[in-house]
């Protein structure tokens, strides 16, 4: 099964209720749901707080086993787990305070009195700036949702940013205008970047909540 198709079991799942992947623990129609789909059904349910396993059965039970739902028990989710906290700050701060900054920054660009004078440069960093801020929106989403795979997409797209960043650094060093706001917002977005990374790193509720 290739990653695309899990990826979509994982969407469909994560569009039924709870008492709907509940009942299809319950049922074990293994004729109907493929492995994929009840590893999917588990891992959405931890994204909801709900740890559903079996009372003195197999973690996954044999083909045509029924279960009842007394032999499934709810367990709480473990301290750590769950997107709250400082994980929430950073997917909020992916998905709305960075497309925001942007965008604002892209609005000061426009009014700027160089804008005329090197036009190109102005909407060739406009149409990366929207590319940024579409891959924030994206990588924030996948973490928010507990996507299978997104903290190796946060992290790579962090490193991105660090390079990026680095990049404009050099710039500002290599051109005659103005440019020492630009270079403290490059040096200060990297160190931001540096940061997060460092926090993926050692966070026990990203280990714990994306199953690390």
């Amino acid at each position: 099964m290739t990653v695309a198709q899990r990826d979509e079991i994982a969407r469909n799942m994560h569009q039924k209720t709870t008492e709907e992947l509940l009942a299809i623990l319950v049922d074990n129609d293994q004729g109907q749901w493929s492995d994929a789909a009840f590893d999917a059904i588990r891992q959405t349910l931890r994204a909801r707080g709900v740890e559903a396993i079996s009372r003195n059965l197999s973690e996954r039970p044999c083909l045509g086993e029924k279960r009842t739902t007394d032999q499934l028990i709810m367990e709480p989710v473990p301290r750590y787990k769950g997107v709250r906290g400082w994980l929430l700050l950073f997917c909020i701060s992916l998905t709305v305070f960075n497309p925001l900054s942007i965008i604002a920054s892209l609005g000061a660009a426009s009014t700027s009195d160089m804008f005329h004078d090197f036009r190109l440069a102005f909407m060739t960093d406009e149409i990366l700036s929207f590319i940024f801020a579409g891959l924030f929106i994206y990588v924030g989403a996948c973490l928010w949702r507990v996507r299978p795979g997104a903290v190796k997409k946060a992290k790579v797209f962090l490193w991105c940013v660090v390079a990026l960043n680095a990049i404009l650094v050099v710039l500002t060093f290599m051109v005659t205008l103005p440019s020492h706001d630009d270079r403290a917002k490059a040096i200060a977005s990297a160190i931001a970047a540096l940061a997060w990374l460092a926090y993926l790193d050692s966070s026990k509720r990203v280990r714990v909540t994306y199953d690390l």
